[in-house]
C-alpha cells in the first residue's frame, strides 16, 4: 500500500483509511473509472435526441476517453490520483 499511495502522490495513511487492504482499493479504483465512464455515457445520451446520435456520441466518448494514449498501469495511476485528490478535498 505504501508504493502504491507514493506512485500516486498521496500518503498510505489516506489509503488505508479508506480501503482495508489492496483488493478493496483495486476494488474502489475500478468502481470510480466505471463511475466516470457512466457519467460520461449519460450525459453524451442526454445530448442528443435521436438514438443513433445517442449512439454514436457513447461511442465515440469510450474511444476518444483522454486516457485513450496511456497503458493500463497509467490510467490506473490517473484514476488513483484522482481518486485521492477527491477523498483530500472531502476531508478538508
Amino acid at each position: 500500500m505504501e508504493d502504491i499511495a507514493k506512485a500516486a502522490g498521496g500518503a498510505k495513511g489516506t489509503l488505508c483509511r479508506h480501503f482495508s487492504d489492496k483488493e478493496d482499493l483495486y476494488f474502489g479504483v475500478v468502481f470510480g473509472a466505471i463511475c466516470q465512464l457512466n457519467a460520461q455515457l449519460v450525459q453524451e445520451a442526454a445530448n442528443a435526441t435521436d438514438p443513433a446520435d445517442q449512439l454514436r456520441g457513447m461511442v465515440r466518448s469510450v474511444l476518444m476517453s483522454p486516457a485513450d494514449d496511456l497503458g493500463v498501469d497509467e490510467r490506473v495511476d490517473m484514476i488513483l490520483k484522482s481518486f485521492l485528490e477527491g477523498v483530500h478535498k472531502h476531508s478538508t
